[in-house]
């Protein structure tokens, strides 16, 4: 088997890193079929028998995850996205004018049974759960029709963004399952959609130290 590309560390803290995934790439997959998970299993082999992945990325996601490198790190790093003490910001780039009049975007989710999408219900869904964002006006572009948006999800429900957005009349560019419009690739990648996790802070599981890690992304290159 040739050697995996090597995954962009971004920040190094002995039992945890945080690294730049790329777009395309699932986080975790069968051992058959190639992950961020197994590139960093061979990465990190000659660091640490053990690894982990608190949270995860769609695989048409880019940007920034943190991976457990100890037990115990995982272990204090979940804790943290359990009591929400992590805080993520992503950027999008979503189809049409949108300045959002509400700054927090509220909804239920749910898990459409047998199919790999979400769909907006309501509260007494007893299958569905509640999903929050926070939302902030970047910029728009009249000669692309496309807003570039800020989200701070502060739920971690499966498409939440992505479903979010669409729900609102303004899906993400290239996220065609969610109505959004195709994507002409714009990084070499073509299984991707505009959706970068642009920064996440959390406590360093070493000392207690607030940090926060970003990661650079499409929007450095274009609206």
């Amino acid at each position: 088997m040739p050697p995996c590309t090597l995954v962009e560390v971004l920040w190094d803290g002995d039992v945890l890193v945080a690294v730049n995934k790329p777009a395309g790439l699932p986080t975790q997959a069968p051992p058959s079929a190639e992950s961020l998970e197994m590139r960093l299993r061979e990465q990190f082999s000659s660091r640490s028998d053990y690894l982990a992945l608190p949270h995860r990325l769609d695989r048409q996601v880019s940007g920034v995850i943190l991976v457990a490198l100890r037990k115990k790190a995982a272990r204090l790093i979940n804790a943290q996205f359990e009591s929400r003490k992590i805080e993520k910001e992503y950027l999008a780039i979503v189809s049409g004018h949108y300045n959002p009049a509400d700054l927090r975007w509220t909804d239920y989710v749910w898990k459409i049974p047998d199919q790999a999408r979400v769909e907006i219900s309501d509260a007494e869904n007893s299958l569905a759960k509640k999903a929050e964002t926070r939302v902030s006006f970047v910029s728009y572009d009249k000669s692309t029709d496309r807003t570039v948006l800020k989200l701070f999800p502060e739920t971690g429900r499966t498409h939440q963004l992505r479903v979010q957005a669409a729900r609102r009349g303004h899906p993400i560019v290239g996220d065609t399952l969610y109505g959004g419009p195709p994507l002409i690739p714009i990084d070499g990648s073509e299984d991707r959609i505009l959706l970068h996790a642009r920064s996440i802070a959390f406590l360093d599981p070493r000392n207690g130290v607030r940090t926060k890690v970003t990661a650079s992304g499409f929007y450095d290159q274009s609206v």
